[in-house]
């Protein structure tokens, strides 16, 4: 089945109701973000590699009162590779500067902004044209296929996404299954997404 015919199987609906592979939590001490706000944050994330962004963000939580220290640890076995440990975050609060946590909240938020669904789709096409696609595909099964991946990425953070297909197109030979982006994703997310997490907790 091409995918110009699998696309006619997928309402409008159903692609709407499918649950983004970076949506994070929505409810308790959620902050929803204004577009000038979002946009602003887009092109300040692109800028800068993912791991410079998490310290930025780290360190700005200091200026609301709030200090993350990261519970996690390395492990080093003698008969295998070094693996992290995640134990998320311990919150530690300020003595001196009255700690807000709905602004903490909202730091984290923005930089969990993702560009615009449209950019997402231009920059797999131009990603996917650096690499060998499926063989047999039309230009129209390659745009639908991007169309799909964005419709799952459609809440990855900007400089995450952009890193993500960074990787892929230094690395990968031929176009790989949406699994190989998400395991990237899912590397690069989790510090944001303890963040995120251990916050949310003190609102509820």
């Amino acid at each position: 089945m091409t995918l110009s015919k699998l696309n006619l199987e997928i309402t409008g609906k159903q692609m709407a109701e499918s649950k983004p592979t970076g949506m994070h939590d929505t409810e308790s001490g959620a902050v929803m973000l204004t577009p000038s706000q979002r946009s602003a944050a887009v092109a300040r994330l692109v800028e800068n590699e993912p791991q410079a962004t998490d310290i930025a963000v780290l360190s700005s939580l200091t200026q609301h009162g709030i200090c993350l220290r990261d519970k996690g640890d390395w492990r080093f076995p003698t008969d295998g590779d070094p693996y992290f440990v995640d134990r998320g975050f311990e919150i530690i609060f300020s003595k001196k500067i009255s700690p807000d946590i709905n602004a903490a909240i909202q730091t984290v938020t923005m930089s969990m902004s993702a560009m615009p669904i449209a950019d997402m789709e231009k920059s797999l096409l131009t990603t996917m044209m650096l690499m060998v696609k499926p063989s047999g595909e039309s230009s129209q099964d390659a745009a639908m296929r991007c169309k799909l991946y964005a419709n799952q990425m459609r809440d990855w953070p900007a400089d995450i996404f952009v890193k993500v297909l960074d990787t892929i197109a230094k690395k990968q030979t031929f176009w790989p299954a949406f699994a190989e982006f998400n395991k990237h994703y899912e590397r690069l997310i989790r510090t944001r997404k303890n963040m995120l997490e251990t916050l949310q907790k003190c609102t509820k």
